[in-house]
């Protein structure tokens, strides 16, 4: 599918970055029907790609499914509009450039690794004495130049996509943007989320495989992060992305480019 075949055109630390992309974008607009839901942090440096990742790519293929948010917002202004709705959030200029920016984001990032589990719901006290809560079920994706994982519990949730500085000549960023924008589009966002609903018992049952044939490779607890990420980009492999087999998933993880 296109949708792939430009992920992987961005200048990727890690080759492989690109199926944790498309895979999350494929997932997060029906991430309620996800028991795990993994978040990812595109980063890299001034020139590197990441506002045309997440404006120009990610959020037309999210087919308007998302709430959208930058720099300096709070996690109680993110939690009061979220409420109960699962709905994925994309948040751009995520970086501390004051110290007061430190704490707004680690707020953020406790919401974020609240919101991976079921049964996150959270009880506020109100002025009058009562109680009002919020269920947080999100997919979170975040892009600044610097990464600020500090929790053991954060670190566990995200997955790093690091970009690096290697820019396209002119010629080249034109036609990968003229390739970018006649893709990306909102019709198309729909459509991929149709499909993405009625392939979601077989996503979720290729999680599980994935998440085996990557902890052989890379450890237990990295399969069960990138495991579901995976299965989403696995959906959009040729053929519909059909039911694996632990031998199957053990060829596409190998085919993958994981050199940094």
């Amino acid at each position: 599918m296109r949708i792939q075949t430009i992920a992987e055109r961005f200048r990727w630390e890690l080759p492989a970055s690109s199926h944790f992309l498309t895979g999350w974008m494929v997932l997060a607009p029906v991430c309620g029907a996800l028991s795990w839901r993994p978040h990812i942090w595109v980063t890299g440096g001034a020139g590197t790609g990441k506002t045309t990742i997440l404006k120009t790519f990610m959020r037309p293929l999210m087919g308007g499914v998302f709430q959208s948010a930058t720099g300096g917002t709070t996690e109680a202004g993110l939690r009061g509009t979220l409420k109960s709705d699962a709905i994925p959030v994309v948040f751009d200029e995520f970086d501390q450039n004051e110290a007061k920016d430190k704490a707004i984001v680690q707020n953020v990032l406790a919401l974020a690794r609240i919101a991976s589990s079921e049964g996150g719901r959270i009880y506020k006290g109100t002025p009058t004495g009562g109680s009002t809560s919020f269920e947080i079920r999100s997919m979170f994706c975040v892009s600044s130049i610097n990464v600020a994982l500090i929790q053991k519990a954060d670190i566990d949730r995200f997955c790093v996509l690091g970009l690096r500085k290697d820019p396209m000549d002119k010629s080249e960023w034109l036609d990968f943007e003229r390739e970018i924008l006649s893709v990306a589009t909102i019709d198309n966002g729909r459509a991929l989320i149709a499909r993405t609903l009625c392939q979601l018992p077989v996503i979720t049952q290729n999680a599980r495989t994935l998440a085996q044939a990557l902890g052989r490779r890379f450890g237990q607890r990295f399969g069960d992060q990138h495991g579901t990420l995976l299965a989403g980009a696995w959906s959009l492999e040729a053929g519909g992305g059909a039911v694996l087999t632990l031998e199957q998933a053990d060829q596409w993880i190998a085919s993958m480019n994981w050199d940094h």
